[in-house]
């Protein structure tokens, strides 16, 4: 299993306005189409703020692999600005 970290923004962080348009991009794309290439969209978009693994590749390939509850879960807290960053195991 692979454990994944993530390192959310806070309220805090600066750039809020630059990831909002960007998540509203991709869940505009989602909602017209979802297709293979907007979910990579998707799965590279969460794949900013992992720490762990720290290789990139290694990091995008653990979010393929999370179950529905972790991917659910780490979008729950990406939208949410939550300050604690997540553990997530995956396969």
């Amino acid at each position: 299993m692979t454990e994944i970290v993530f390192a959310f923004p806070t309220k805090d962080t600066p750039g809020y306005l630059k990831r909002q348009r960007d998540a509203l991009k991709l869940k505009a794309e989602l909602a017209a189409s979802e297709s293979e290439a907007s979910l990579g969209k998707l799965v590279e978009f969460l794949a900013r703020y992992v720490t762990e693994p720290a290789d990139p590749e290694a990091a995008v390939e653990a979010i393929w692999e999370m179950s529905e509850d972790q991917f659910n879960s780490a979008l729950g807290h990406l939208t949410a600005g939550s300050q604690t960053p997540p553990k997530v195991s995956g396969q």
